[in-house]
């Protein structure tokens, strides 16, 4: 029961939020959910040598895959003319798995490793800061 009054109080809370326009000079913060889903492949393993001998074999039926990540994400931005904005993005480093696929898959897991790649936006927005919609 709890649970559905406060999923009530944040439905709420969204709906009667205020517009503001989005001119020159104005900040913007916001935080949210981030979702990273790396679409990966790979190549069949390729052995260049066994014990410093040089064998160039392809192992055939052999690869990974990388899993999906989500972690908190917070933003920062500023508009410099009505039309032009920039944004810095930043988030907790999400953790992916590596998975082994075809002959691999036996092994599971093969190894994780962490992401961080903090981004600086340069966006331009389209209509006037007080339009409905402004993409």
């Amino acid at each position: 029961m709890k649970l559905k009054q406060a999923l009530g109080v944040a439905a709420l809370a969204c709906i009667t939020t205020t517009a503001h326009a989005q001119s020159a000079g104005t900040f913007i913060v916001t935080t949210g959910w981030f979702h990273l889903a790396p679409q990966s492949s790979s190549q069949p393993l390729r052995e260049t040598n066994v014990n410093g001998t040089p064998v160039n074999i392809t192992v055939p039926n052999t690869g990974a895959e990388l899993g999906a990540g989500d972690t908190i994400g917070f933003t920062g931005g500023y508009f410099v003319t009505d039309h032009i904005a920039t944004e810095f993005v930043i988030g907790v480093p999400p953790q992916f798995d590596l998975k082994g696929t075809g002959a691999f898959q036996q092994y599971g897991k093969l190894g994780s490793a962490k992401q961080w790649s903090p981004t600086l936006l340069f966006q331009y927005y389209f209509n006037q800061p007080q339009a409905k919609f402004r993409p």
